[in-house]
């Protein structure tokens, strides 16, 4: 088997080709250059231990310019709060607690995605003042790869988790675009 996943266990195959958008009453993916493939938890409140498991094949393609998220953490009728991208390659935590970037982390290289599968802990406190945390533990370290003190969403709204593919900003590059496939174990 390729993946390197045993037969009998079963994960979640997320697979993304050129022109897969979707639109509900408030959203359209096609009309605001995005396409995914990607599935939501409840709402997340408190102090909260999140767990994944994520596999790229070996000939995953990278599509940068164009943003592909492999998890965030949105928040119901608001803004986007944490995003884990595949931006030029490997795995980063895109902090956007203020409606937009505030900063970047590596946590993975292309080199450590690529045909392996990866762990990913996030211990964090939903605030939306100074006492919230957010913390990226990577494939059982102790010491976190990244780690947050302060807001970790806005006042009033509730966090949920989404994973698989999201490719925004589509247009940053002549189309269409390869399939992406990942692969979600433990959520």
């Amino acid at each position: 088997d390729p993946t390197g996943i045993a037969p009998s266990k079963k994960v979640d195959r997320f697979e993304v080709r050129a022109g897969d958008c979707s639109s509900n009453s408030n959203w359209s993916d096609c009309a605001n250059d995005r396409e995914r493939s990607e599935l939501s938890s409840r709402t997340i409140g408190g102090e909260k231990w999140v767990h994944w498991s994520i596999y790229l094949p070996e000939d995953y393609p990278i599509i940068y310019p164009v943003k592909t998220a492999l998890g965030q953490f949105h928040q119901k009728n608001g803004h986007v709060v944490w995003m884990f991208q595949n931006h030029a390659g490997g795995y980063e935590v895109d902090n956007q607690t203020i409606g937009e970037t505030l900063h970047k982390q590596k946590i993975l290289s292309d080199d450590e995605m690529r045909g392996k599968w990866n762990d990913i802990l996030v211990h964090v406190k939903w605030s939306s003042s100074n006492d919230g945390f957010f913390h990226v533990y990577v494939n059982g370290q102790t010491k976190p790869s990244y780690t947050w003190f302060g807001k970790t969403r806005s006042s009033g709204k509730q966090v949920y988790f989404k994973y698989g593919i999201y490719r925004s900003f589509m247009s940053r590059r002549d189309g269409p675009e390869p399939t992406q496939i990942v692969y979600y174990d433990d959520v």
